[in-house]
């Protein structure tokens, strides 16, 4: 099973067309299916949940409960939820093997 932490950015429209404001939703989701057919999935449920809503920006990060071994917290990062943290296999940036995710904390 992979984990996913889907951050949903709504963009909030008033009747007469101007932007209002945005709002973030986080939703954790667990499954088989490959990241393209959950996206499919995520953006239909948003759409069903506002529909009055016309624009969703969708962004996937893995997820894990806890920090393998051999990972790294990755300090200095600003793009972390609350509640979550970054962390990497401690391998090379540029390499094929490196790997990220969120972790609960």
């Amino acid at each position: 099973m992979k984990k996913f932490l889907v951050s949903v950015i709504e963009t909030c429209i008033d009747k007469t067309g101007y932007h209002q404001f945005n709002r973030r939703h986080l939703i954790e989701f667990e499954t088989e299916d490959k990241e393209k057919d959950v996206k499919w999935r995520i953006y239909d449920m948003v759409k069903a949940k506002f529909p009055n809503q016309k624009h969703h920006h969708f962004f996937f990060y893995p997820l894990k409960d806890k920090l393998p071994d051999g990972w790294k917290k990755l300090d200095g990062t600003l793009t972390e939820p609350n509640g979550y943290y970054w962390a990497s296999n401690g391998k090379s940036f540029f390499s094929d093997e490196y790997e990220s995710a969120l972790i609960k904390k």
